[in-house]
């Protein structure tokens, strides 16, 4: 007691708690984290315990809360600093306590560095505190953290029970690299000596895959030709493409490779690699494969994507099949193509007949009539729309017959004198669509708006009457040519397909004797073998010892015979199946030659042929015997039979040949003595032309020869009639006879029908001009006329000269047109020297016949000229020379009226030399067009075809695609791009 008491006065500061309870505090280790709550944890112990305990600090007390009888509890909120506290109750306090302050680890911000697949073509992008992130596949992500009070830093990934620590940067916080390849959450730590990170720290990271592309593909195959396929479609993709190819398998006919060996080959298809959804269109030329009847192509299409991570991926389209006919079908769609050439044909005819009645009508109406009324008006222009019909119906028809004649070259060889009349037939009928006739209409076309009827309108008239009767002659000669040819394509294809079965006749007859050589072979050894075998059969009761073996072998040799046989049964099948299917090809020739027949009778001049009926029945009774004897097995007389067939094909072929050409040779040999006769006619009616026309010049109205000079010039166009109908009928046999003659014949009739209406209208002047222009066209026509008889003797020479007439290879050279030129002005130079020196004392009408024939000469030349620059249009030097040789045509044309009207003077020859130095320079432009001063092979390329019209969708989505490339810049990323291109589909931009 005593000592106590001493105690406290002498440590009167120390504070004694003799209370009758302790203080238990929970907590023992008092330590709180900053910027943290942080909970004290109180118990009371002892007899009585003090209603309320408080907890002093900062000179303050604040109350503890009781959570029952002697626990209670106090938060020390948002600690920042360390805190000195005690405890008092009932005036007792217990010792004092210090709060300590610890750090928690914390993630103060965060930069996000995206660097995108190269593939991908976009730049490397920058984030901060962005941690939810969505990127393609491939994206490498690096994260740069700052942290505080951070020890360690690592994080976790969905899916991924690993835990990736972060590695710490020298300049402070910590850095982190990953490539994304799926989706899903990650969570990032923190970690210090003292603790974790509080919060979980989570984010999303969406990883978008690159997708597989798509494909969607039509297709259009040439079924008239078979030489070209055109292929479009769509390609679309997320990010773009690596390429497009085109597969192909090549089967020729009676080819049986395995399904599972086959080889496919592959080229590609031009596309765009930074558009992500587009249009493709390509047109794909098979004419290197030489497809022949029977052969098959199998293709598809297949695009690959440009996945940069996991490699490209790709889709592919069906498997298309296109089988090339067979021969038969090929022949039967070839004839079917050639009838409707020829119904096309019937019809252009048939409707410039019906504009011909139309112009007659028109123009009777006309003459009755002063002024236009309503009902010319509305005829005119019924008139102007039958004539542009009647101008598709001759583009249509040209059209046919060109597609009918490449059928026919694609799948037939023809001889190039077969070539050379199909391309005169197309000559002919590209040269129907008359551009001056064209510009006649149109003229006409003026004068209804102008509303004029006068002089002007009757001649235009007359003139139009007179071009539409020469396009009906010449569609009429065009129809008959092409009978003609399809007759004697006809006869050709015949002869071809007879010799080509005597050729596999003749083989099977061979292949037949052989086996029949082998056949009694066999039966010689068999006969051998059955004696040795009796033999063996003899020698068997007296050695019974080898009987197994004998039998042994006796088992193998009938096992080795019955296989033999076996064998040898199929090949007689073979042998009578190939002997039926020759059968076969004969009577589908006889059917040929049926059709033949046929055609020959549609003609105007039926030709005279030998189709070989009693050969037909030779080859008949021989191959019916052949197969009833291979059916006995009698193969040595099945052979027999079969040579006697193939020789009697043969002999059926030849006279068929020779009666073609004796026929050819025949008709030829007419049409020249016609054409003879029409061109000495000709020649006799410029001279009676010339005659009246200067009888004219020297009479008056009042003079009585009028009467008789209009007399004889009607004679004279009546006789101009019989040369015109004998010239027309001539020019539907004749193929030399081209469309200009005849064009010039019709202008010989215009010109003096013209005449004619002027004689009776009493205008001199007129009526004499126009007998000039009708000279004029009959010496154009004279030497046309000599010049086509020429072309035909020489054929007709080389035809009969075995060997001459049909050389392969380029035919010769002839004359240039500047040398043709050069020697028309010596002879017109030395005819004005023999005028100046008093030496021409040639008659008036060897004159008039040596001048009426270099103005024809001239006019040739300027034909000639107008037909070579017509084949140079579009090109470079044609545009070039255009206006050059328009100015030159026309020098040459007032060259040729002045040697009509006989004015050999200076300015004429100054003006002829003048058109030969033009004229050299014009053609030797033309040659330096095809020169190269390096030589160099280059690929025919061919030209695009015209796309059908279910594909001309895909040619403007082309457009489209080139408008966009313009209109979408390319630092765009791909959201945008796709965006872009969907808003331009949408409104429609470049679909012009």
């Amino acid at each position: 007691f005593f000592a106590n008491s001493s105690d406290r006065i002498i440590h009167f500061e120390k504070e004694y708690n003799d209370a009758p309870f302790t203080f238990q505090l929970d907590n023992p280790n008092l330590k709180a984290f900053r910027n943290e709550d942080f909970m004290l944890k109180l118990s009371l112990a002892g007899g009585a315990l003090p209603e309320a305990v408080y907890v002093v600090h900062n000179k303050a007390k604040f109350k503890l809360e009781s959570e029952d009888a002697d626990t209670y509890s106090y938060t020390f909120k948002n600690v920042q600093r360390p805190i000195e506290f005690q405890f008092e109750a009932a005036g007792y306090k217990s010792k004092e306590y210090k709060l300590t302050i610890a750090e928690r680890p914390s993630l103060l911000s965060f930069d996000v560095t995206l660097n995108y697949p190269a593939y991908l073509g976009k730049p490397a992008e920058q984030l901060s505190n962005v941690g939810n992130l969505t990127v393609p596949e491939g994206t490498t992500i690096t994260w740069d953290f700052h942290t505080d009070a951070t020890e360690e830093m690592a994080l976790a990934f969905e899916g991924d029970q690993k835990t990736y620590p972060a590695e710490s940067k020298l300049t402070g916080g910590y850095e982190f690299s990953r490539s994304a390849r799926r989706s899903g959450n990650y969570e990032i730590k923190l970690k210090n000596d003292e603790s974790e990170n509080r919060e979980k720290i989570s984010y999303f990271l969406n990883v978008i895959n690159d997708k597989h592309p798509t494909l969607t593909l039509e297709n259009y195959q040439d079924t008239t030709l078979y030489n070209y396929f055109v292929l479009g479609g769509n390609i679309a993709d997320d990010y773009g493409f690596s390429n497009l190819r085109v597969f192909y398998n090549l089967r020729r006919k009676g080819d049986k490779t395995d399904e599972k060996k086959l080889v496919y080959k592959g080229f590609g298809i031009p596309f765009n690699k930074s558009t992500t959804n587009q249009t493709f269109y390509f047109q794909w030329f098979v004419d290197s494969l030489r497809l022949t009847p029977g052969d098959r192509i199998e293709y598809y299409v297949q695009v690959w994507d440009n996945d940069g991570v996991n490699g490209p991926k790709s889709a592919k389209s069906r498997l298309i099949d296109f089988a090339v006919p067979s021969k038969e079908e090929v022949r039967a769609e070839a004839e079917k193509s050639s009838e409707k050439t020829e119904a096309q044909i019937n019809k252009t005819l048939q409707k410039a007949k019906s504009l011909q009645k139309e112009l007659e009508k028109l123009d009777q109406r006309l003459k009755s009539e002063k002024d236009l009324d309503f009902q010319d008006k509305k005829q005119i222009e019924d008139l102007l729309k039958k004539r542009e019909e009647l101008q598709n119906d001759m583009k249509s028809m040209q059209e046919q017959a060109q597609t009918a004649q490449e059928k026919q070259e694609r799948f037939a060889e023809q001889s190039p004198e077969m070539k050379q009349k199909m391309e005169q037939l197309q000559k002919l009928m590209k040269e129907l669509l008359d551009p001056e006739t064209q510009k006649l209409y149109e003229q006409l076309e003026k004068l209804l708006q102008q509303q004029q009827q006068d002089d002007k309108m009757q001649e235009l008239m007359n003139k139009l009457k007179n071009k539409e009767f020469n396009a009906q002659k010449e569609i009429e000669k065009a129809l008959e040519m092409f009978k003609q040819l399809q007759l004697q394509q006809k006869a050709e294809q015949i002869q071809k397909d007879l010799n080509e079965m005597a050729e596999k006749q003749e083989k099977l007859a061979e292949k037949t004797e052989e086996k029949s050589k082998d056949q009694e072979g066999k039966d010689q050894k068999g006969k051998d073998q059955k004696d040795k075998n009796q033999k063996d059969k003899d020698q068997k009761g007296k050695d019974q010892d080898g009987k197994d073996q004998k039998d042994k072998e006796q088992n193998q040799k009938d096992q080795k015979d019955q296989d033999s046989k076996d064998q040898k049964d199929k090949e007689q099948e073979e042998l009578k199946k190939e002997q039926e299917e020759l059968n076969k090809e004969f009577d589908d020739t006889k059917k040929d030659i049926e059709e033949l027949e046929k055609l020959n009778e549609e003609l105007q001049d039926k030709q005279e042929m030998d189709t070989g009926k009693e050969d037909q029945q030779e080859v008949d009774k021989e191959q019916d015997e052949s197969s009833k004897q291979l059916d006995k097995k009698q193969n040595k007389s099945a052979s027999q039979s079969q040579k006697k067939a193939a020789k009697a094909m043969k002999k059926m072929a030849q006279k068929m040949q020779e009666s073609m050409e004796s026929a050819e040779m025949e008709e030829m040999d007419e049409n020249m003595d016609n054409l003879r006769d029409i061109l000495e006619n000709l020649i006799q009616l410029s001279f009676e032309q010339e005659r009246v026309m200067k009888d004219f010049r020297g009479v008056n109205l009042q003079d009585p020869r009028f009467i008789k000079l209009a007399q004889d010039q009607l004679k004279l166009q009546d006789d101009a009639k019989v040369i015109e109908d004998s010239l027309y009928a001539l020019a539907k046999r004749v193929m030399q006879i081209q469309t200009f003659v005849t064009r010039e014949l019709n202008d010989m009739k215009f010109h003096m029908t013209e005449s004619t209406r002027y004689i009776r209208e009493r205008r001199l002047n007129m009526a004499t001009s126009k007998q000039q222009f009708a000279m004029t066209s009959m010496n154009n026509l004279s030497l046309m006329l000599s010049q086509t008889l020429q072309q035909m003797q020489a054929a007709m020479m080389a035809m009969s000269m075995p060997g001459k007439g049909k050389k392969k290879g380029g035919k010769k050279q002839g004359q240039s047109l500047g040398e043709l030129q050069q020697q028309l002005n010596q002879r017109i130079q030395q005819m004005q020297k023999g005028q100046q020196n008093g030496q021409g004392g040639m008659g008036g009408r060897q004159m008039s016949e040596q001048v009426a024939k270099m103005a024809a000469e001239q006019a040739l030349i300027r034909q000639m000229m107008k037909e070579l620059m017509d084949s140079q249009k579009g090109t470079e030097v044609g545009k070039k020379l255009g206006n050059e040789v328009k100015d030159l045509m026309e020098k040459m044309d007032e060259s040729e009226t002045d040697l009509v009207n006989k004015r050999v003077n200076p300015n004429l020859i100054k003006r002829q030399q003048d058109i030969v130095t033009r004229l050299l320079e014009s053609e030797k432009a033309l040659r330096q067009q095809e020169e190269d001063t390096q030589r160099k092979a280059e690929t025919a390329k061919p030209l695009p075809k015209t796309p059908p019209a279910a594909f001309e969708q895909y040619v403007k989505d082309k457009q489209r695609q080139t408008e966009l490339l313009r209109t979408v810049p390319p630092s765009f990323a791909p959201f945008y791009k796709r965006e872009a291109d969907n808003y331009f589909k949408k409104s429609g931009v470049g679909d012009k």
